[in-house]
């Protein structure tokens, strides 16, 4: 697997003159866990959406291996997204007329068109989040708490080598954590992907191989380890 890497990454919104990350350097190995913390707002689903391809505007450069993902070129950045990452957004991005099962099968039918393979994954991922409402129900009819399981699902479905997760636990309790976090060390430890945590969880803190810090200044967020 290869090493995720930012350098000098830094945003801005000139016509507000808003200063949001500042100069994020960093390297990302496989095999690891890394918590991103700060306090709410201060840019930690900024800094993974630039991450995850879905922010072009930014000074600075994503590398992954050998590549220079194009921050300009969008066809780029999704083909980067589709073969590269598997997320979770904090907002769950799900397709809301779908059924749990339908979500989370999706994005392995959509590559090979093997529906069986398909579902097959997502019932076993579903069963290890302790997920227990019926899995054919469309998911704007699930709580909360389930729809976030549904999101970690579809996330790790692909096992994809770079894994982001925006707030995976916040409506979960102790024990659903655990097994968020079973699966996410699972992910990392025995199939070598690395995993980039945004979260305000002290167990997941706790248990990640790495914490990262992004703290406000007057030229926007920095990164501390």
């Amino acid at each position: 697997m290869s090493k995720l890497q930012l350098q000098n990454i830094s945003k801005a919104i000139p016509f507000r003159n808003v200063k949001i990350l500042s100069g994020i350097t960093y390297t990302f190995s496989p095999g690891n866990i890394y918590a991103l913390i700060g306090e709410s707002g201060v840019g930690k689903s900024t800094l993974l959406r630039i991450v995850a391809g879905l922010d072009g505007r930014y000074e600075g450069s994503v590398v992954y291996g050998q590549t220079n993902i194009p921050k300009d070129d969008e066809v780029s950045r999704a083909a980067f997204r589709r073969g590269c990452l598997g997320i979770q957004f904090q907002n769950f991005a799900l397709c809301e007329n779908l059924s749990a099962l339908d979500n989370i099968a999706l994005p392995i039918i959509l590559e090979d068109g093997n529906l069986s393979h398909g579902y097959a994954l997502a019932k076993n991922l579903l069963k290890l989040l302790r997920f227990t409402s019926d899995e054919n129900v469309c998911v704007k009819n699930l709580s909360g708490g389930e729809r976030q399981r549904v999101a970690i699902a579809r996330a790790l479905v692909k096992k994809s080598p770079v894994l982001i997760f925006d707030e995976p636990t916040g409506n979960l309790d102790l024990e659903n954590e655990k097994s968020v976090l079973s699966l996410i060390s699972y992910a990392t430890k025995e199939l070598n992907s690395c995993a980039i945590i945004a979260t305000h969880s002290t167990y997941l803190v706790n248990h990640a191989d790495y914490v990262l810090k992004l703290s406000h200044t007057a030229e926007g967020a920095v990164l501390d380890e």
